[in-house]
């Protein structure tokens, strides 16, 4: 919303799978890869720069929703239907198989760029890098797990731990912190 003169305007933005998001008729932001927040600052400094005395506010009513597909050790392949501000473990977690590798997912995203993050690492460190927000078209391949152990005694942490396929149980050991 912004002012024109004595005018109050409301202008609906569209994110499409471009990420090219046109603001009225003041210009084009490419949105890719931007957090809402920066999103929101060159809205607002687009429309400030075109309308100086426009006390714009910008404000999410609605996230988007689109499909995502699913595939490699999950209980099924499939697409799933997701929306803007979803992150990958809020996703996954229901599909997993007790075979299945959260330290090893793959994500390869509609421009067929990949990454592979480990859920571990986010949900330990609180790494949120490793647990990324989904976009249109990503497609998540779930690896099989190599290694898992128990871990029990006087340990910090103890319970089922799945290892990478390089790591040992004494890196499992030193993380978990011997009492």
């Amino acid at each position: 919303s912004y002012a024109d003169g004595n005018s109050a305007i409301n202008y609906l933005l569209t994110v499409d799978h471009s990420y090219r998001v046109r603001i009225s008729n003041m210009g084009i932001i490419n949105a890719r890869n931007l957090s809402y927040l920066d999103f929101k600052n060159q809205v607002e400094a687009l429309v400030t720069r075109n309308l100086p005395l426009s006390g714009v506010q910008f404000t999410l009513h609605v996230p988007s929703s689109f499909m995502v597909s699913i595939k490699g050790e999950v209980h099924k392949a499939s697409e799933l239907t997701t929306w803007a501000l979803a992150r990958l473990s809020h996703v996954i977690y229901s599909n997993l198989t007790e075979f299945s590798s959260i330290r090893n997912i793959e994500i390869t995203s509609a421009d067929g760029s990949k990454r592979i993050v480990d859920l571990y690492k986010a949900k330990r460190d609180g790494d949120l890098s490793q647990d990324p927000y989904l976009r249109p078209g990503d497609t998540i391949t779930v690896q099989r797990l190599q290694k898992r152990v128990s871990i029990e005694g006087q340990v910090e942490r103890p319970g089922h731990y799945r290892l990478l396929q390089n790591e040992t149980l004494r890196d499992l050991v030193e993380a978990g912190g011997v009492l």
